[in-house]
């Protein structure tokens, strides 16, 4: 597009005119870049402009340009007696919240503000150059998220070279004041496509190297990263090649090679070893600079002894005896944290709270009492499901329907019908679409569909986004919440209330002692099923202890890792409500980019606002460190008389991928996090003897029932018009139903009318056969038995969904029959924070040889200081790996060997 139409002089400044709040406001260009718009209609998109003129102006033009006006305009002054006569040349849009300003300085102390699109910073195909080197920044995109190419620094004019060679990048033409930026600067635009980009990006990069035009300081086979299957094991893995190269860049908070412990660490009644002492100063001295910090360990290093020591340091970096500090951990981990605790701080106050009305009680005396600073530590220890636990939240609308009598006799409308808010006054609406037109004044603007929500479409439950059916959560007029906490209360009515204040009114005019009676003869609170009368404790803490705790530990943290789950959304309160805090986790990672999305948002918000992201910006955040499937489904009719317009078409739907990229750690985690390998903490840690997996053939006749269940759903799925639904199910029964043939359920899908069709019913299968699995666990179990090991075997199928999947009452009349003695562990069996105790007193007092138990049951582990033989009869890869299978799920001692067994039906 030609920007230079008319020769730029003194008099004929170019400017950009905007019309806003029924004014014009014109201002100086000295720069701008627009893209060429794709179709006739449309204006040119505003890339990077640079703009002088009052404040007034600058601020109009910064919000126009905020809103995402249509109505900007380029063009030259012309000037007049009082003022400059604006000469259009062409018109230009912004992106709706797209833009980064930078107020600058130019010639003459003149102020100036550079308003540059987020496709210019990083996030584009655009590379915006002031310091004439475009191959720097051309570097800083290949190694960003969208194409995660590590790019070393002497590549880069090379690359650039190449890139401009072959046409895969080009110098974009744009305006800019010759006069104000004599030495120039540059934009250039990448050309590769949306689709392939990446690929052909890496292509170009992989056949430079091959071909000896990129050379590396030195030459290595890349053997070492074939293993690497995820984040958690390349950092493991290169951990001390990692600290060596950041090392040499940065000077570290702590060198343990020639840094000291903190003193207060050798005054502690247990002993902490050399790397814990080290982690513990170290995260202390962080502390003091910043308010958040990581430990990612792995199992057994002792995170509990570090985590309860990092409090005391920080206390004592600051001369402070006491403080006052809130630990949330699974409800599992309630009764193991005390003791964790008074070992290392035997005159530590720790409080348990099992209910929140405990930590109310305590607050309020302690502000009773003036809200003395605490002379000792003071721990309390507050489980997930208490510091989430709130009472239910119910519609605060209802429906109104009201006419007038003319109304009703004219069958017209009524004048009130729909969900009114209570805030607003104004009914709740369905958004069905929303359009982007373009108003009179040349503006675009954002149109939405509308209309009045009906009475059966609100529902029971409470919905942010639509889905099924409409989002009802927030008003659609005022953003105001249309639902509220209710608990049951003593009197259902005001009416109620009214007759019990006068009675007791009339009591203590008249006969004092009836008061009492009165007060005792009220009605009890009811009670009521999914309605309990509590508060959470993350709301008193919110609302009323804000900065009350010194520090904050968390444990398990990636438990939390939820967007919208009520215990995240806790984590995200507490960090905000303490001064200080702690997270400490075994598995940061799992597996995808976004398991650390909203973490990390809730703990270190000014970096992710640095980095361009906003809370809800997940997606964006797997396309740049994650992996995305986008599959394309054709839904054309081949009827004969299919019409293409009303059953044709496409089906696109995504689907988040397990991987993430190393730039997330380099990033965000680097200067924010400590990682601890067991091989650092214990030189000579348990040696795990791990069993290949075990393959054990199908049984004959089990087999021809698996592959009559096999072909009776591809059958379904090549029949029904709705067989694409199947291929989960399918796969999850073939997983399965090998496993426990002799109970295993029936499968029937739901319909669009509510009723259900049955695709599949098990085969009869004689309940006293032996399977060639359960002949192979028998086997093990009875040689660990005499060799006077205990055993635990892992299963997933419990019948939490359907009872007939439930293999572990199977399990145990199979291994009986050989003698073992076999308990099983389950969520009824014993309260969640007494399942170590349990334990034990199953296995050394009661002499149980076997114990059943499901993974996610003790996923954050148990305490037995004996040292079992692991076998896991059902049991997925994601969840495990082999090196920390056994610390994990039971917490072993340091003794001697741990056994893996890993039972799997041949594929």
């Amino acid at each position: 597009m030609e920007l230079n139409k008319v020769i730029e002089t003194d008099e004929n400044p170019k400017m950009i005119e905007i019309y806003l709040e029924q004014a014009w406001q014109s201002a100086f260009c000295y720069a701008l870049a627009v893209e060429e718009p794709k179709h006739e209609w449309q204006g040119a998109k505003l890339l990077m402009t640079i703009i002088a003129g009052n404040d007034s102006t600058l601020q109009a033009m910064k919000a126009a340009v905020d809103t995402g006006s249509g109505g900007l305009s380029f063009g030259q002054g012309k000037k007049d007696l009082t003022d400059y006569k604006f000469s259009q040349e062409f018109r230009m849009y912004s992106d709706k919240g797209k833009y980064s300003k930078f107020p600058i300085t130019i010639n003459q102390n003149r102020k100036a503000v550079a308003i540059v699109h987020d496709d210019l910073l990083g996030n584009g195909d655009y590379i915006l150059s002031f310091d004439a080197d475009p191959g720097e920044g051309l570097r800083q995109i290949l190694g960003g998220g969208k194409y995660g190419l590590n790019i070393l620094p002497e590549w880069k004019d090379i690359i650039l070279n190449e890139f401009l060679r072959r046409g895969c990048i080009e110098e974009f033409k744009f305006y800019y004041d010759s006069a104000l930026f004599p030495d120039g600067f540059s934009i250039y635009k990448l050309n590769f496509s949306e689709e392939t980009g990446e690929q052909e990006a890496d292509d170009i990069i992989s056949g430079m190297i091959s071909s000896g035009m990129l050379k590396f300081p030195k030459t290595g086979t890349g053997q070492a990263v074939e293993s690497i299957e995820d984040l958690t094991q390349y950092m493991t893995t290169f951990m001390d090649d990692m600290v060596t190269k950041v090392s040499n860049r940065v000077t570290p908070g702590h060198d343990p090679m020639t840094d000291s412990i903190h003193p207060q660490i050798s005054t502690y009644k247990r002993e902490l070893l050399p790397v814990q002492s080290h982690v513990t100063t170290a995260i202390a001295k962080v502390l003091k600079k910043q308010k958040v910090a990581l430990i990612q360990g792995e199992m057994s290093t002792g995170k509990s002894t570090m985590m309860t020591a990092i409090p005391d340091v920080v206390a004592a970096l600051s001369n402070k005896k006491g403080y006052f500090a809130c630990l949330m951990c699974p409800p599992s981990l309630t009764k193991k944290w005390p003791e964790e605790i008074k070992e290392i701080l035997p005159h530590a106050d720790v409080r348990v709270i099992e209910r929140t009305e405990q930590l109310i009680e305590f607050h309020r005396k302690w502000t009773s009492q003036g809200r003395p600073k605490p002379l000792k530590p003071t721990f309390f220890v507050i489980s997930f499901t208490t510091m989430r636990g709130d009472c239910a939240m119910v519609p605060a609308v209802r429906f109104d329907y009201k006419k007038t009598v003319l109304q009703g006799e004219s069958n017209s409308l009524p004048y009130r019908f729909g969900y009114y808010c209570p805030s607003c006054g104004n009914a709740h609406q369905v958004i069905e679409s929303t359009a982007v037109e373009t108003n009179e004044d040349g503006e675009e603007e954002e149109v939405q569909n509308k209309r009045t929500m009906d009475e059966d479409e609100f529902g029971t439950s409470r919905r942010l986004h639509n889905s099924k059916n409409p989002a009802n959560a927030f008003c659609s007029e005022c953003g105001e919440s249309l639902w509220t906490k209710k608990v049951p209360t003593r009197y259902q009515s005001i009416k109620d209330w009214f007759k019990y204040e006068r009675q007791i009114e009339h009591a203590l005019k008249q006969n004092q002692p009836l008061v009492q009676q009165i007060q005792l003869s009220q009605p009890e609170i009811p009670k009521k099923v999914g309605n309990p009368r509590r508060i959470a404790s993350i709301e008193y803490i919110r609302r009323k202890m804000r900065w009350f705790f010194d520090i904050t530990i968390c444990d398990e943290i990636h438990m939390l890792k939820s967007g919208m789950s009520a215990q995240g959304n806790s984590l995200g309160s507490l960090a905000a409500a303490s001064k200080k805090l702690i997270g400490g986790t075994g598995t940061l990672f799992g597996g995808k980019a976004e398991d650390i999305y909203y973490t990390l948002w809730r703990l270190f918000p000014h970096l992710m606002v640095e980095n361009g992201y906003a809370f809800n910006e997940v997606r964006k955040w797997n396309e740049e460190y994650g992996n995305i499937e986008t599959t394309i489904y054709n839904q054309d009719d081949k009827g004969e008389y299919s019409n293409k317009q009303s059953r044709g078409g496409t089906r696109r739907t995504e689907k988040v991928l397990p991987g993430i990229s190393p730039f997330v750690f380099s990033k965000f985690l680097v200067q924010n996090s400590v990682l601890v390998r067991l091989t650092d903490v214990w030189p000579d840690p348990v040696e795990l003897i791990n069993v290949p997996t075990i393959l054990v053939d199908l049984d004959e006749d089990l087999k021809k029932h698996y592959n009559n269940m096999v072909s009776t759903f591809e059958s379904a799925i090549d029949g029904r018009d709705d067989g694409h639904k199947l291929y989960l199910p399918l796969t999850q029964t073939g997983i399965a139903y090998p496993d426990n043939p002799f109970t295993y359920p029936p499968f029937s899908i739901k319909t669009e009318d509510g009723d259900r069709d049955l695709i599949w019913s098990p085969d009869e299968f004689p309940k006293e056969r032996i399977l060639n699995k359960e002949k192979k666990l028998q086997e093990i179990i009875k040689g660990e038995i005499e060799e006077g090991r205990k055993s635990i075997v892992y299963v997933r199928d419990t019948g939490s969904s359907v009872e007939g999947r439930d293999v572990r009452p199977r399990l145990q009349h199979i291994l009986e029959q050989v003698g073992a003695k076999v308990c099983i562990l389950d969520t009824s069996t014993t309260a969640t924070n007494k399942r170590s105790e349990w334990l034990k007193k199953k296995i050394e007092k009661e002499g149980y040889d076997v114990c059943i138990v499901s993974q996610e049951l003790v996923q954050v582990g148990l305490d037995l200081l004996c040292t079992p033989t692991l076998i896991f009869y059902q049991f997925s890869w994601s969840l495990f790996t082999i090196n920390q299978a056994a610390r994990r799920a039971w917490r072993i001692g340091q003794t001697e060997e741990c056994r893996l067994y890993y039972l799997a039906v041949r594929p």
